[in-house]
């Protein structure tokens, strides 16, 4: 499976259609997880550990192209994708990061090398992000 660095010249990130008003910035992977880390109900782990199914795995193969498992024996052929979406993530004032949407593709995207990944973002928690470091 390739790295991300040979996906970041191929892949178009897209903002998600309900994120209107919001605004695609990129967080630093090590500041914001080591922030995402702090909620052990939804933080995904190495591998996908803490995922939700197949999502994880899914993500990787979506990429790339092939067949998707999405559960209940019903398997989709999809060619590579050539967009996603971003994840969307909240910052609160004292820096807790959650995700509304998109946790499983951040964690495939950091364990695949990322430094970056683009998020989306309410005007609120880019000044959250920004006030701990989680943009640069």
């Amino acid at each position: 499976m390739k790295s991300f660095f040979e996906y970041i010249n191929e892949i178009r990130f897209t903002a998600p259609k309900r994120t209107i008003g919001q605004k695609m910035v990129n967080v630093s992977v090590l500041a914001f997880d080591n922030a995402f880390k702090k909620d052990k109900s939804m933080y995904i782990g190495k591998g996908g550990r803490g995922g939700i199914g197949k999502r994880y795995d899914n993500f990787g193969v979506f990429l790339n192209g092939g067949d998707l498992d999405i559960g209940d024996g019903i398997i989709v052929s999809n060619d590579k994708a050539e967009s996603i979406e971003v994840p969307e993530v909240d910052v609160n004032v004292d820096g807790n990061v959650s995700f509304t949407n998109g946790r499983h593709r951040w964690a495939w995207l950091r364990d695949h090398g990322a430094k970056t990944i683009p998020v989306m973002m309410t005007k609120d928690s880019i000044i959250n992000a920004k006030k701990h470091r989680y943009i640069k």
